[in-house]
C-alpha cells in the first residue's frame, strides 16, 4: 500500500529542508474497497520529527498519531539528539505492538525523519523500521544521507515503480532535482493512477534547519486537503503553507498563486 517519498533539498550548498509525502488511500482487499482520505504523514509541532508509514494502516496511523500527541504534550521523546528519540519512540511503538491480541494485520514501514543540529550546523537524519508481523519482527536501520547530497534519499510501498517512472522525466530537466520536481513528479505519479493501491490528495511535511516539524497543505484537482481530509473551508487566518502540484505556494481563498511567490512552470515536454 501507499506511496511514500522523502527527499533534501539545499541552499547554497546547505542543508534547506527534508520533506516526506505520501498519498491518501487507504485500501481492502479483501472487499476491493478503498478510503481516499486516509492520514499517512505525522509531524510533531514541538520536535523536529516527522512520521510516515506504507503497508497496514491499522497499527501504524493509530500509534503514530499517539506517539505525535504525546511528544507535542512534552512526553515519550524528551531532549537529546535524533538517535535518541528516534530510539524512545520505537520502544514506546513497541511496547504498544505487544498489546495486541489476536489481529489480523500486514507487514508494515515506519520512516523516521528526523534533523541535527540547527541553523548552518543542522543535518537531516532519517530512519526505517520495518515490522513483519507473523514474527514479531523488528528491523530497525538508519537510512545514510551524504553530507552533499540533494533530491530523493528513497522511495517506498506499492507506488515506488510508478514514482521513479514519473520522476525521471522531472529529473533530466533543467530543474534536475529540485524540490519542485520530486514532488511535481510525485504528484504525476499518483494522477496516472498507475498504482491501484495508490491515490487521494498528497500530504506533505517538511524539517527546515530550525523549528519543529512543519505540515503543509495541498491543493489537489481544485479542493484543498490537510492530511488527506477536504477542507471546505478556510476558516480565519491559517498559520500553515499551502502548495499546488507545481510546489507553488499558494492562498487558499483564491486558490491562486500567493503574492511574491515563486512561480514554477511545467517544463517544455512534461
Amino acid at each position: 500500500m501507499t506511496s511514500l517519498i522523502t527527499w533534501v533539498s539545499r541552499d547554497h550548498q546547505r542543508f534547506a529542508a527534508l520533506h516526506v509525502a505520501s498519498d491518501s488511500r487507504v485500501s481492502w482487499e479483501v472487499t476491493a474497497g478503498r478510503w481516499d482520505a486516509g492520514r499517512k504523514v505525522f509531524a510533531s509541532k514541538v520536535t523536529p520529527d516527522i512520521w510516515a508509514y506504507c503497508g497496514d494502516v491499522l497499527f501504524p496511523a493509530l500509534v503514530l498519531s499517539q506517539l505525535v500527541s504525546a511528544a507535542d504534550h512534552g512526553l515519550v521523546l524528551g531532549e537529546g539528539p535524533p538517535e535518541i528519540r528516534h530510539a524512545r519512540a520505537v520502544e514506546a511503538m513497541q511496547a504498544s505492538f505487544r498489546r495486541r491480541h489476536r489481529a489480523v494485520e500486514r507487514d508494515f514501514t515506519i520512516l523516521h525523519a528526523s534533523r541535527e543540529g540547527e541553523g548552518r550546523d543542522a543535518r537531516p537524519r532519517l530512519w526505517r523500521t520495518s515490522v513483519v508481523v507473523k514474527t514479531g519482527t523488528w528491523v530497525d536501520e538508519e537510512l545514510a544521507i551524504d553530507e552533499n547530497f540533494a533530491g530523493v534519499v528513497e522511495r517506498f510501498g506499492t507506488g515506488r515503480v510508478s514514482m521513479t517512472l514519473a520522476g525521471q522525466p522531472w529529473k533530466g530537466s533543467a530543474v534536475g532535482e529540485t524540490s519542485r520536481a520530486v514532488y511535481s513528479g510525485f504528484c504525476d505519479s499518483l494522477k496516472s493512477g498507475k498504482d491501484p493501491s495508490t491515490g487521494g490528495a498528497p500530504q506533505l511535511a517538511s524539517l527546515f534547519p530550525r523549528g519543529p516539524g512543519r505540515t503543509s497543505g495541498v491543493l489537489h484537482d481544485g479542493d484543498l486537503y490537510l492530511h488527506g481530509l477536504p477542507i471546505l473551508e478556510v476558516c480565519g487566518a491559517s498559520e500553515i503553507e499551502w502548495y499546488d502540484r507545481l510546489f507553488q505556494r499558494i492562498d487558499p481563498t483564491t486558490r491562486a498563486r500567493r503574492l511574491g511567490a515563486a512561480r514554477q512552470p511545467r517544463p517544455k515536454g512534461i
